[in-house]
Formats: C-alpha cells, structure tokens, sequence
C-alpha cells in the first residue's frame, strides 16, 4: 500500500494508473487486487462495485476543481487572475499525476454507464460554468476582450487545456504543459 494513504485512497490510485495503462477494458478487480497484492474480495471490503472504484477516482478529480474553486475564492484574485490560476492549477495537476489525464479527457469510455456518465457531466458543467463566471467577470472589469461571449472565451480555454494536455500526453509528456498552456493562454487574452 502507498504509505501515508488509506487502503480506499491506494485502491483509487491504482484504478487510475490501470486505466490509464491498460484502459477501461483492461480495468478489472483482478488486476486491481493483483497491483495491491490483495484478494479480490478485499477489494470489496471498500468498494461495493467495480463502478464505485471509478466514481472514487472521478471524485479525486471533482475535489480537486473544488479546491480550486475554493482557493481563487479564498485569495481574493482579480478575474484575470482567477481564470490564469484556474488553468494553471489543473495543469500542474496534470504534470504531477498525468495517469489522471486518461480519465479525465476520456468521458466516452464512459458514456455507457449511465451514473458515471452523470458524474462526469457534472464535473465538466462544475468547471465550465466556473470559467465562464469568471470570464464574464474579466470582461466586466475590462481585464480580457469581449471580442466573443464570455461562452465562447471559455470554450477557447478549456479547448487550450484540452487540446494542449492531449498533444502532451500523445508526445510522451515531452513539453512542459503548464508553461506552454500558460503561454498561449496570455496570448489569447
């Protein structure tokens, strides 16, 4: 077990780097209690399904916006910034546990369980709705352009974030995101 985490938290970790390994179909309670080095039915003794492990793992990733949320709100930053802080903390995320990034960009794998598929959405409306508040409120203060709705802005980012954390993962983690999403980014604005 990873030290200094419980048998819940080291369970979720290797559900992710399972998936990101071996994909949803490689993703089983066998292999999972294989890399543990436990029986499968401990498996069960902290997750009740193999879909229970997968919304543990999509809740590392809804926790960690909501922390987000809570530290721009928490700092006080002006728009601009939040929205910089924002990206460039999901990219840093990224750059330290990039075997979430299959999970995270990868919705469809999921989009025939129909709770996961919920838990997903929720998290990708979480974030957007996010971005767009705060796009609205840079245009608002003439921080950013109002060349596009405050939709569209946000759609620019999030593609950026998407599209860039993609190329990374493809290219073998090759580049450093956060500065090349970060430079862009400043561009964009």
């Amino acid at each position: 077990m990873n030290q200094g985490l419980n048998r819940r938290e080291s369970i979720t970790l290797s559900a992710i780097e399972i998936i990101d390994e071996l994909g949803i179909q490689g993703f089983s309670i066998r292999e999972l209690a294989k890399r543990q080095g436990i029986k499968e039915a401990a498996i069960y003794r902290h997750f009740e399904s193999k879909q229970d492990i997968v919304i543990s793992v999509l809740k590392i990733f809804s926790d960690f916006v909501q922390n987000v949320i809570h530290s721009i709100n928490e700092k006080k930053l002006n728009p601009k910034e939040s929205i910089v802080f924002f990206i460039q903390s999901h990219t840093e995320f990224f750059e330290e546990y990039p075997s979430v990034t299959s999970i995270v960009f990868s919705e469809e794998i999921f989009r025939d369980n129909d709770i996961v598929a919920t838990e997903m959405k929720d998290i990708f409306k979480m974030r957007s709705n996010y971005i767009v508040h705060l796009v609205e409120r840079a245009q608002t203060f003439g921080e950013i352009s109002t060349k596009f709705t405050c939709e569209e802005l946000a759609d620019l980012i999030l593609g950026l974030l998407r599209r860039l954390t993609m190329k990374w993962r493809i290219n073998g983690y090759n580049f450093p995101l956060t500065e090349k999403v970060l430079l862009i980014l400043e561009k964009l604005f």
